[in-house]
């Protein structure tokens, strides 16, 4: 194993693995590829270097890089000094103290129920900072022609899809996605659906009786009244494919839902979403009632063949890179 001594020695072995080279090796091993360095030796300037590279040759039409704290995402180089001429989208969590205390004590429950249309419309809309606030204009159609995302991990952790939403939104063909840190891939991504959650989702979308989007909606309310009894071997099967969740859709059951059930609503959709995208064999339905499986992220991505991915991960002890 070869060492490395001195700022000398170290600044050679940074240019030499520059941003050109990972993006090779990356398309020489077919757009996968893990990086297992020491502390110190140099992940956070080589990922600015891949990112740079990535843009600047054009090779990817998005570059996504998600990262474990907020403070290594304010590090990264294009973050402290944006490039001009580059569409970038640092995506920042919800200003929750300038949402003032009641305000966000209501964001916060929407956001646990998985409300956040219905928080947008009824509480975004009505804020007297809203022109002023980045939040709200982050995602969605504000997000086309985006070459660069920063973002936490968190994203990901919470929506398996989350990458496939975002190639939407900016319309890219070609994803860099960078990953920093082991601790995100040793995360369980085991999910659990309540049975009395879901009945009260199915009695809404009973109740629901759309002028667009009948039939995805009438899909919706018999594959999840189906969800209620299926026991686990039904439940493996591999016919369970929820429709895609439209903004219109989701507003009109979630402020269906909360009109009726209150702070008791859970608009389950998503993680109904993450179900039909699961391992077969993940799923199971418990002696309680409830449905139980694991949200791989990458299995979720419809298009995974535009999707290359490069792990960061640091080690505290030098090894090899492969």
């Amino acid at each position: 194993m070869a060492v490395i001594s001195g700022p000398k020695e170290l600044t050679a072995f940074r240019n030499y693995w520059d941003g050109k080279r990972m993006l090779d090796l990356l398309h020489q091993y077919k757009g996968r590829l893990r990086v297992d360095w020491a502390v110190g030796v140099g992940k956070s300037f080589n990922i600015d270097s891949v990112i740079e590279e990535a843009v600047v040759s054009k090779q990817y039409d998005l570059v996504i890089a998600l990262f474990p704290t907020r403070r290594i995402i304010e590090e990264r180089e294009w973050v402290i000094n944006p490039p001009v001429g580059v569409k970038l989208v640092n995506l920042k969590p919800r200003p929750g103290k300038s949402c003032g205390g009641d305000m966000n004590k209501t964001w916060q429950l929407y956001e646990k129920n998985g409300l956040g249309v219905l928080g947008r419309i009824e509480l975004c809309a009505h804020c007297l900072l809203q022109s002023e606030c980045h939040w709200p204009k982050h995602f969605g159609k504000s997000m086309e022609g985006t070459q660069v995302v920063f973002g936490a991990q968190a994203h990901f952790e919470r929506s398996p899809y989350f990458l496939d939403q975002l190639a939407r939104w900016s319309k890219a063909e070609r994803i860099l996605v960078i990953l920093d840190e082991a601790n995100f891939i040793m995360k369980p991504f085991r999910r659990r659906v309540e049975r009395d959650k879901l009945a009260m989702f199915v009695d809404v979308l009973k109740m629901i009786n759309p002028r667009r989007g009948r039939n995805i909606h009438k899909k919706w309310k018999y594959l999840c009244e189906l969800l209620l009894t299926a026991p686990t071997s039904d439940l493996r099967s591999s016919d369970w494919k929820m429709p895609w969740i439209s903004h219109s859709w989701s507003l009109t059951v979630q402020s269906r839902g909360y009109n009726i059930f209150g702070d008791l609503f859970f608009f389950l959709a998503f993680e109904l979403f993450h179900f039909g995208c699961s391992p077969l064999e993940s799923r199971e339905r418990t002696t309680g009632g409830d449905i139980v499986f694991a949200a791989v992220p990458n299995s979720i991505c419809r298009r995974a063949k535009r999707f290359h991915g490069l792990h960061h991960l640091q080690r505290h002890r030098p090894s090899a890179v492969f």
